[in-house]
């Protein structure tokens, strides 16, 4: 398998320029550039049976690909018990829809691979999602950036089971702290997990590394009047978090 390695760099934010103030006065497409870098976490958790845990001490990487359109999050921190909590996200923008798609996967269990939705009004972005209960109920659950200041953000998870009428008490808060241009860039083998066992355990974890690399041939596409249009067509495939993705 070809072998990436990312090399941590300062980067310029792009941040409302004067007479900007608010992220929506960006492009669409850069509204997410705010959060490039390495972040330093503290997570507050709260539920029902075990109330409220400050825990700090959490970490994350973020990085921009396809010019921009989309970033990578690396995240590492620790959950109530102590146990390490490992995960990825990628934020992606739809032109056709105008809006933020948030992709997750917390292999360590602590959220589920799924799809949220939305963008940013208010300097504040609100991003929904829907998953079926057992029951047969719908639950939305909501994430939202604020507090969106340069070298800080806030970020927080709630959900409603009556089709937004009203939200529980948010279950995390995370306040993230940009790392300063002195600190030490994060360590890859505690960000990323490199003992791969950890993140994603099996053989299956392997069944796509054929297709890791630079490929280029001819497309497909069906017209609206059912014939076939071929087009030039190059894919390139990079494995993130220790070939998990």
């Amino acid at each position: 398998m070809n072998k990436i390695v990312i090399v941590a760099a300062a980067l310029l934010l792009a941040w409302p320029a004067a007479g900007q103030t608010t992220i929506e006065a960006l492009p669409v497409r850069r509204q997410f550039d705010f959060w490039i870098g390495e972040w330093d976490v503290t997570n507050r958790f709260w539920n029902h049976h075990r109330g409220e845990a400050i825990v700090p001490g959490a970490g994350l990487r973020v990085y921009p690909v396809l010019d921009g359109g989309a970033l990578v999050e690396h995240y590492r921190g620790r959950s109530w018990n102590g146990g390490d909590i490992l995960g990825f996200s990628v934020r992606a923008y739809d032109p056709a829809e105008d809006e933020w798609v948030i992709i997750l996967n917390w292999p360590s269990g602590d959220a589920p691979f799924w799809t949220m939705r939305g963008g940013f009004d208010f300097n504040r972005g609100v991003f929904l999602g829907t998953t079926e209960q057992p029951d047969g109920a719908t639950r939305i659950d909501r994430y939202i950036f604020s507090d969106l200041i340069p070298g800080y953000y806030r970020w927080e998870g709630s959900y409603s089971l009556d089709d937004g009428q009203t939200w529980a008490r948010p279950s995390f808060v995370m306040q993230g702290v940009r790392r300063g241009s002195d600190a030490e860039p994060f360590d890859d083998h505690w960000l990323h997990g490199m003992d791969i066992d950890e993140r994603c355990p099996g053989d299956e974890r392997r069944a796509l590394d054929f297709t890791v690399g630079s490929w280029s041939g001819v497309a497909q596409q069906i017209q609206d009047d059912g014939s076939w249009r071929e087009m030039p067509a190059r894919l390139e495939a990079r494995p993130i978090l220790a070939g998990c993705a």
